[in-house]
């Protein structure tokens, strides 16, 4: 049993075991108390064999009462990983805000309350992205730093019928090929390597979120 139910107030949520089937996502700002069970709960508990996590979020009381706040990164506070380290790369850029806040109270004193959480995140990430690329000589059919022959003819029937480590006729097709793609490949890092040649790339990432919860209650 891996499924685990998370009854919001008056909303359930079921988790399959995998993160991934869970939507919802209350601001933390916006809770109020939450309470675990794993095993032996009562009746008015179902639905799932795994665990009940019960989530309540917070109501307006006689008091006006909320909050603002903000949790922020950069990658000027960080520190970069061993790999960049020890091929001289740049730790990647990282901008990240994590921004809201609450507000609850009274709208008819003794009777009807409110509550209403917002928070926003913005998120910006670079990933470094390691590729094998080939050399300037491998562009031109310079296979000589692989250290092994290929085959650099065929017969008419698609035999083999000679090896070597110079490439000097290119089907047209390859050649449209390597005109298109790689021929627009940047140069690798090490521009005089001559075989198993690298190129790292940055790729941004972007992750927006935006949630707004909304409560009323009435006392009658």
């Amino acid at each position: 049993p891996r499924s685990t139910l998370f009854p919001y107030t008056t909303l359930f949520r079921s988790d399959r075991g995998a993160n991934l089937t869970l939507l919802a996502y209350p601001s933390v700002d916006s809770i109020a108390e939450f309470s675990v069970q794993r095993s032996n709960y009562n009746a008015e508990f179902g639905r799932s064999s795994s665990g009940q996590v019960n989530v309540i979020t917070s109501a307006g009381t006689n008091q006006f009462h909320g909050d603002l706040y903000e949790f922020f990164r950069n990658d000027v506070l960080d520190a970069n990983t061993y790999l960049n380290n020890r091929k001289g790369t740049t730790i990647p850029a990282l901008r990240y805000n994590d921004f809201g806040g609450t507000i609850g109270g009274p709208i008819w004193r003794d009777h009807t309350f409110f509550f209403f959480s917002e928070e926003v995140r913005r998120v910006i990430t670079y990933t470094n992205f390691l590729a094998s690329v080939p050399s300037v000589a491998e562009l031109h059919g310079d296979l000589s730093a692989n250290g092994a022959p290929v085959c650099i003819q065929y017969d008419a029937n698609q035999n083999c019928i000679q090896t070597g480590t110079q490439v000097t006729q290119i089907n047209p097709a390859s050649q449209a090929y390597l005109n298109d793609i790689f021929n627009k490949l940047p140069s690798p890092d090490d521009p005089n390597c001559t075989g198993g040649c690298t190129l790292i790339s940055n790729g941004r990432n972007i992750f927006n979120l935006h949630q707004e919860i909304a409560r009323v209650d009435h006392v009658f």
